[in-house]
């Protein structure tokens, strides 16, 4: 996958996973479209996928608890959320600091 990593200020989206992975030479018939996913974001060392308008997010191995629509969903790095549980942050800084300091969350 030569192009996946998006600048930053182009967030890495499910959409954009897939048509890179559509170009990638290992792409095998017998991955599923979850797999392609969840391939890119181990690549990446994303945590999981979010969708910020909606606080919604989801960890790698159980990508798309909430059975909605994922295009839009975004590349998020796992933190630590209110209440000692875990979080998606779409900015790697923020899911570390949230990991340093989870009082402040």
């Amino acid at each position: 996958m030569s192009e996946i990593f998006p600048d930053a200020n182009s967030p890495l989206t499910v959409k954009r996973i897939l048509c890179e992975s559509l170009d990638d030479d290992h792409l095998t018939v017998q991955q599923t479209v979850g797999s392609i996913v969840e391939d890119g974001l181990k690549l990446g060392e994303y945590g999981g996928l979010c969708y910020p308008e909606d606080d919604c997010g989801c960890r790698l191995g159980n990508l798309r608890p909430c059975s909605g629509p994922w295009g839009e969903c975004i590349a998020a790095y796992e933190g630590v959320g209110k209440e000692g549980g875990w979080r998606m942050f779409v900015n790697e800084e923020e899911a570390k600091k949230s990991k340093e300091n989870p009082d402040e969350n």
